[in-house]
Parts: C-alpha cells; sequence; structure tokens
C-alpha cells in the first residue's frame, strides 16, 4: 500500500528525502512497543495535538468562537454511539 501511494504520489527528486523518512518511520512504528504507559502516551497524542492546534484559534476568537466549540463539543458528544 505504501509503495503504491508513494509512486502514485511522486514528483521528482524533491520527494526523495520525505518518502524515505514516512518508510523509515512505518518501518520502525511496528517496532514500537503497544502496551503500557508507551501505549497510553500514544493514544493520548492524536488529542492533545489537536487541541494545540485549535485552542490559540479559539482563544483568538473570543466569547464567540469559545461558544461555537462549546457547541461543537457537545454535539460530537452527543453523537457518539455508546
Amino acid at each position: 500500500m505504501f509503495t503504491a501511494l508513494a509512486v502514485s504520489l511522486w514528483r521528482g527528486k524533491g520527494d526523495l528525502v520525505p518518502w524515505a523518512g514516512a518508510a523509515l518511520l512505518a518501518i520502525l512504528s511496528e517496532k514500537l512497543p503497544d502496551t503500557g504507559r508507551f501505549k497510553e502516551f500514544m493514544e493520548a497524542l492524536p488529542g492533545t495535538i489537536l487541541v494545540s492546534l485549535v485552542a490559540p484559534g479559539v482563544l483568538a476568537a473570543g466569547l464567540w468562537g469559545c461558544l461555537a466549540s462549546l457547541a461543537t463539543a457537545l454535539l460530537v458528544w452527543r453523537g457518539q454511539d455508546t
């Protein structure tokens, strides 16, 4: 799958380093532990990255940004299948 994606998106020599890095990370990711504290850290990472990207914009938008974020969070929470 990775090879098919890399070949289809290849644009020239400038793509070599990013694609090689992605391939190396894909290979190394299989060697990472999938239990214990490291697993908990990796499961929390996407949420922390999302908050770090979204929070500054929400705060910069002021009250309306905070209200819109709260409304979005409530809709997501209510829409979850449990």
